[in-house]
């Protein structure tokens, strides 16, 4: 359990909780001074896991089945070659009903199904020799880690899914009057994704797996969704900077040019 610097004394509280617990025996409360931001405290975690063989990251507002682990390791210790495994995700917002993420068809369209959406840490067990070889989240990063590190790590070997109760994840959630800027913040990130997706495919692009998954096409439309994101909320000089680089990947896109140039006026 990983503490990233809070201030309302949740290492003790958690320490409480693992003492009388069936859990305690091998059980680690890592607290760090400062807030270092979610890819440092999943370092933190990896790190104070020691020489496990599989990891798995739940962030503190997400649930897991109870028989997820029991699950997702069945399945990878059945299949050596695979570097990961997910259950799909139930995800709640504050309105409208529960939305499910089906994963089924990460195992045949791992980078497709990654690139349309790679937050799914709380639904994945991995081997830890393989999040290790990718060199772990890369802390500089203020949002997109699971985008940088599963890309990576769906090089490396086969993608499970694992069938069962889904794991749930919690999106959205504010105080009162945050709204308004849990949109902007939304905006932002679809930004900063797609540039990780750019990267990604610049890096990898001449790959066998990211060739056969046209990654071009794909960051594409992680940066026409960008756009579109940053239209919404009235930042018109990045949506069209997001729209001219959807179009420098795939330009015959009628309705990209529609809003690039609208853009413009």
């Amino acid at each position: 359990m990983v503490d990233d610097g809070s201030t309302d004394e949740t290492a003790e509280a958690a320490r409480a909780f693992l003492e009388g617990s069936e859990l305690r025996e091998g059980a680690v409360v890592a607290a760090s001074p400062m807030r270092r931001g979610a890819s440092a405290a999943r370092n933190l975690g990896l790190a104070e896991a020691g020489d496990a063989a599989l990891v798995a990251f739940l962030d503190s507002d997400d649930l897991w089945p109870p028989d997820f682990l029991e699950r997702a390791a069945g399945a990878l210790s059945g299949d050596p070659g695979a570097v990961a495994a997910s259950a799909d995700l139930q995800i709640l917002e504050p309105h409208g009903a529960p939305r499910l993420r089906e994963l089924d068809g990460i195992a045949e369209e791992t980078l497709p199904e990654l690139f349309r959406d790679a937050g799914i840490g709380s639904a994945s067990l991995c081997r830890a020799s393989a999040v290790r070889a990718c060199g772990g989240y890369d802390e500089s990063l203020k949002t997109g880690h699971d985008a940088q590190l599963f890309l990576r790590l769906a090089l490396r070997g086969r993608w499970l899914h694992v069938a069962g109760a889904s794991a749930i994840k919690r999106e959205g959630f504010a105080a009162p009057g945050e709204s308004g800027q849990i949109r902007a913040d939304h905006a932002e990130r679809e930004g900063i994704w797609a540039a990780i997706y750019e990267r990604f495919v610049r890096e990898h692009g001449s790959s066998a797996a990211v060739r056969r998954a046209r990654g071009s096409e794909l960051a594409a439309r992680r940066w026409r969704q960008a756009g579109a994101a940053l239209a919404r909320e009235g930042r018109v000089r990045e949506a069209r900077a997001c729209y001219r680089a959807a179009l420098a990947r795939r330009p015959v896109w009628p309705h990209v040019w529609w809003r690039y140039l609208r853009s413009l006026f």
